[in-house]
Order: structure tokens, then C-alpha cells, then sequence
């Protein structure tokens, strides 16, 4: 459609001399300039940039709270809880260095303002997001990253599916046979490796694809991975598009798969979520992690808090340690350095977090 409204432009500018002005989104304006209707045609390009999410999500907050305190709405007896609670969540956005939802939902929008107030719309509307203990408390909340990420995982449920979920599973094993857990954070690094992360170049989709390939002998499971990365909005192709495909001759890294490699992979609640969730290579690891989530799923009915807690802890470190063998095993196995390795990290970043969770 975006092509014949162009050539309909066209037209009309050679019948009647004039300019004409037409909007196009990006990935189309670039997937059309390289093997499209545009190439065959002399334009200009103008780059219309998105604001910054953070401050169009503190506009629409104060949007809200002038409607509340003008009485423009059916609300009545909870309007000043209503305003406390979206105050914790602007003066959240605007805390100096960058609070960790200020940084996740900048990064993971990557500049798509729509996706940002989706994230943000969810984040408020979860069950996970607990209101009315946050407008009781005295003082300030701070908000937590594990308050962040556990709503937007797993917004209406009880455990995480990647299907229902805007942030993907970077363990997933993509090609059953021959897929690695490790294949996603390893494209990250690849793409990263030497880059500026505030302006990251382009790196060709076949230089990406030869590496795995001589490597670790696979090009399928790269595919797949890159797909899902793409759709996640974790690497970004030069032309613009959300799936893989034969077209794309380059990729980089976004801010969203930037902070996937060097924070969101080991977060202990990241970790707690997916661990259920992907396929896994032991029996062993598997049904001793289907057993701890059995028992936390029996705590939660119980109200017992403190236990479900200490169940979780458990699991992520027996997935990380699940995570540890896997990776010994393809280091040695693919003749790999032990510095390309993800799983000390991990477990490293586990143990600090443990005190504090």
C-alpha cells in the first residue's frame, strides 16, 4: 500500500509540477530504497525522530493527575491514592543516575513511543504491581528492577511463556538437536564486541552467519535466533525489518540488547522466571526444577511468603548451575576460550543479589 500511495505521488507530482510530501514508516522506507519502488526514483528523505519515552510518559502522568484533581473523571473516594501512586511512578522516571524502569522501558522501546506506553500501561495494570501497598507506605518507594521485570514478564500469570511475553528467553534452546542455550547472548557479544554502545555500526548479516558457522558447524539454529532477536527489538536490521529473512545484509545491537547482555541475563528474577520455561538438556536439572516450582506454586497458596522466596533462590541456582555443565560442555566440545563463557557470570551475580532478594 505504502508503495502505490508512492507511485500515486509520483504522478502527481510530474502532472502538476509540484512537490508532494509523504509519509512512510521506516522499515518500509528502507526495505523499498534498497530492493523496492524507491530506488528507481530521485527523492529526499527527511528523518522524523521519536521523542524521548521518559518524557512523553511523564507528560501523560501529568495529564492524568491535572484530570483527577479537576474532578474530569467517575472517581471520587480513590483519586488521591490514584495521584500518589502515578507520583511514585514520575518521580521514579526522573531519578538521577536512571532509575532501572526508566532504563528498561527506554531500552527495550528503543525509541518506539507507542511500545513504551504499552510497557508502561501493563507495568501499572499487572497483579504483580501491588498499588495499594505502595500509596500506603510512608515516605518514598523506590521502585526495583525485580518490579519491573516481573510484571512485564509474567503480567497475568504465575509463570513466565515466552509467547505472552515482550521480553524473550535468552536461554531458549531454538533448534532442538543441535541448538545451544547459549546462541542468543553469544550474537549479542559478536555484535557488540568493540562497538561504541551509544552508537553501535552495522555488521554483516554474512560475517555474523560465517562465524557460527565455522565455529560451531550451524547455521539453522542462527537463523532462528536472529529472528527471535529481531522480533524482540534486541538487534536491529539495516533494513528495517522484524524478521529474518535472505534480504538483510546487516545488523546491530539496540540499547534493549545491550542491556539484555550486560544486566537483564543475570538478574536473579530474569533468571527465576525463565528457568521453567525452556527446554533443558538433563533429566535431572528438569525435574528438580519442575519439583521447586510445584512447591513454590503450594507456598503461594499458603501465603507463606518467606519460603516461596528461599524456593526461588533455589531454582535459579540450580539452573545456573544446569546452565555451568551446558556451557562446560561446549567449551570443550567447540574448543572455545573460557572467557566467551556466560555461566560464571551468572552465578557470580546470583550470589550478590542472594542477600538482598
Amino acid at each position: 500500500l505504502q508503495d502505490y500511495a508512492f507511485s500515486v505521488a509520483e504522478e502527481i507530482k510530474t502532472e502538476f509540477e509540484c512537490v508532494v510530501l509523504i509519509s512512510m514508516r521506516e522499515e518500509r522506507f528502507y526495505g523499498s530504497k534498497i530492493r523496492g519502488m524507491l530506488d528507481a526514483y530521485q527523492n529526499s528523505a527527511f528523518h522524523v525522530s521519536s521523542p524521548s519515552s521518559v518524557e512523553v510518559l511523564e507528560k501523560r502522568i501529568d495529564f492524568v493527575i491535572d484530570l483527577l484533581k479537576t474532578g474530569e473523571h467517575e472517581i471520587s473516594s480513590d483519586a488521591k491514592e490514584l495521584v500518589k501512586f502515578l507520583r511514585i511512578f514520575q518521580a521514579d522516571l526522573r531519578r538521577s543516575p536512571p532509575s532501572p524502569l526508566n532504563r528498561f522501558v527506554s531500552a527495550c522501546a528503543h525509541g518506539n513511543v507507542r511500545l513504551a506506553l504499552d510497557l508502561f500501561r501493563e507495568l501499572l495494570v499487572s497483579g504483580y504491581t501491588n498499588a495499594r501497598e505502595m500509596t500506603e507506605i510512608r515516605g518514598t518507594w523506590t521502585i526495583q528492577i525485580h518490579q519491573v521485570l516481573r510484571p512485564l514478564m509474567t503480567p497475568t500469570r504465575l509463570f513466565y511463556d515466552e509467547k505472552y511475553s515482550r521480553v524473550p528467553n535468552l536461554f531458549q534452546i531454538r533448534l532442538a538437536e543441535e541448538g545451544s542455550h547459549f546462541t542468543g547472548l553469544r550474537i549479542l557479544k559478536l555484535l557488540a564486541s568493540g562497538q561504541d554502545p551509544r552508537a553501535p555500526s552495522y555488521i554483516s548479516l554474512a560475517e555474523v552467519r560465517a562465524h557460527f558457522a565455522s565455529t560451531f558447524g550451524n547455521d539453522e539454529d542462527v537463523r532462528l535466533w536472529i529472528d527471535s532477536l529481531l522480533a524482540s527489538n534486541l538487534v536491529e536490521a539495516s533494513t528495517r525489518q522484524d524478521s529474518f529473512s535472505e534480504d538483510i545484509d546487516s545488523l546491530r545491537i539496540t540499547p534493549f540488547g545491550q542491556f539484555a547482555l550486560d544486566e537483564l541475563h543475570k538478574i536473579f528474577t530474569y533468571v527465576d522466571l525463565v528457568a521453567p520455561e525452556g527446554g533443558l538438556r538433563s533429566e535431572s536439572a528438569c525435574n528438580e526444577i519442575v519439583r521447586l516450582s510445584n512447591d513454590e506454586v503450594h507456598l503461594l497458596h499458603e501465603k507463606r511468603r518467606l519460603e516461596r522466596v528461599e524456593k526461588r533462590l533455589t531454582r535459579a541456582n540450580v539452573f545456573a548451575s544446569y546452565l555451568a555443565a551446558e556451557e562446560a560442555r561446549e567449551i570443550q566440545l567447540y574448543a572455545l576460550q573460557p572467557t566467551d563463557g556466560f555461566a560464571t557470570a551468572i552465578q557470580d551475580s546470583l550470589a550478590q543479589e542472594e542477600p538482598v532478594v
